[in-house]
């Protein structure tokens, strides 16, 4: 097609599923079970297979299989199964398996089984079995099942089994059965695992917190005050 109606499946192409698709400007396609290239745009009102490239965007109702990559955007309805690619953003509204690779954001409206990888922020809301990688910001609205690397802040609400990486925060609402890093404050529920931070604070532990400030309301606090041959008087917090 040159633009949406002006093509070789005219009125129909809105119904039509095509193996090889080749869009001057735009095509509005029912479907690709091939190949399609949009120099600006392609949108499919039903699922898409193989291959889909743009200039600019890809917008497709139902499901993916294959690649998708544009200049700034790719939004799927459904599931996307194996790589996007964007210059700024891929969006998707149901479970990933595969890969998301972004100039700025990605986000998954359910699971992701696979990796987000952006260069400011990732949000999956669903749980995730993979690996998250941004610049800036990545949050799981459940479970972490692998690792997060952020260079700001990773924020998990679910349980946490793997490693959490950040330059200045690690929050995990519900337990951690594994490995807290940052620069300088770290948060869990219940730690069952590590914590390694300026500052670390646990609802409850039965793990290990590692940093200058180690705080847990349910464990050991004693004000001592003692005389030694420095100073006749002392006052110690621990």
């Amino acid at each position: 097609s040159f633009v949406p109606g002006i093509g070789t499946n005219g009125k129909y192409a809105p119904s039509s599923t095509n193996h090889f698709s080749i869009n001057v400007i735009g095509g509005d396609n029912g479907g690709v079970d091939g190949f399609e290239l949009g120099t600006i745009f392609n949108i499919n009102r039903q699922h898409v297979q193989s291959a889909q490239i743009a200039g600019i965007f890809n917008q497709v109702g139902g499901r993916v299989q294959g690649f998708q990559i544009a200049g700034v955007f790719n939004r799927v309805q459904q599931s996307m199964t194996a790589v996007q690619l964007a210059g700024i953003t891929n969006l998707v509204g149901g479970p990933v398996k595969g890969v998301q690779v972004a100039g700025v954001f990605n986000e998954v409206q359910q699971s992701v089984n696979g990796a987000q990888i952006s260069g400011v922020a990732n949000i999956a809301k669903g749980p995730l079995t993979g690996i998250q990688i941004a610049g800036v910001y990545n949050q799981l609205t459940d479970s972490l099942n692998g690792t997060q690397l952020a260079g700001i802040t990773n924020i998990v609400n679910g349980p946490v089994k793997g490693i959490q990486i950040s330059g200045i925060a690690s929050v995990a609402r519900k337990e951690v059965n594994g490995v807290q890093i940052a620069g300088i404050v770290n948060y869990a529920k219940n730690l069952k695992g590590v914590q390694i931070g300026l500052v670390n604070i646990a609802d409850s532990t039965s793990g290990y917190s590692i940093g200058l400030i180690n705080i847990s309301p349910q464990s050991f606090y004693r004000v001592a005050v003692y005389a030694n041959e420095m100073m006749n008087t002392n006052v110690a917090f621990k």
